[in-house]
């Protein structure tokens, strides 16, 4: 019974640093040709490439090198501080930027910022996708806002969630809205009857 024991100790032991072997961590910074260390958001694409955005702009991971994407060089980026993201169904990645929802389709290799208006700038802080292909968009100052792709425009949602400053976004498997707010609590919204509750 005894050997039995320290046998399994044994296999534990060994199985626990093999495991431990495992994991190797190397870390990326502005050295490395990261465009700014402060990293607030990550989204892998359907090649493979990872894309991180920072407060400093976009950049393009393959695992060798960083490529990076600001205003300053790329039409179509509007900003350089990039909030969110999110892949779509179809797999073109969208950003949310602190003036609008940036957009890359990987076909074209193009990137483009929809603008809400010329008065009113969108701090875009979460992403969500619903099962019609619409995005969610949820803002830091400005409330929630739907953002039908086809059509390529914004739609006020502030009746149904009437708070301005929103922090994260997300649509459950049934089609219902979860919106959190940066001090009123959570809202679950009913998407097709425009109806919700705190």
């Amino acid at each position: 019974m005894i050997k039995r024991i320290l046998y399994c100790l044994f296999c534990c032991a060994t199985l626990y640093s093999y495991a431990q072997s495992e994991f190797r961590f190397k870390n990326y910074t502005i050295n490395d040709g990261l465009s700014q260390s402060s990293v607030t958001t990550i989204l892998q694409d359907d090649l493979n490439a990872l894309w991180i955005g920072t407060q400093d702009g976009l950049n393009r991971f393959d695992g060798k090198s960083f490529e990076i994407f600001n205003s300053d060089e790329v039409e179509g980026i509007e900003s350089e501080y990039i909030l969110c993201s999110l892949k779509d169904k179809k797999g073109d990645l969208w950003f949310g930027t602190g003036k609008g929802l940036l957009h890359y389709s990987q076909t074209e290799g193009k990137f483009k910022t929809y603008l809400h208006s010329e008065s009113t700038v969108l701090n875009i802080v979460s992403l969500a996708e619903d099962a019609e292909g619409n995005l969610w968009v949820a803002t830091s100052e400005s409330g929630l806002f739907k953002f039908n792709i086809s059509k390529k425009k914004f739609e006020d949602y502030f009746s149904m969630v009437p708070i301005k400053k929103l922090s994260n976004i997300a649509v459950s498997d049934k089609g219902v809205l979860i919106v959190s707010t940066e001090n009123e609590g959570l809202y679950l919204c009913n998407i097709f009857q425009k109806r919700a509750s705190k």
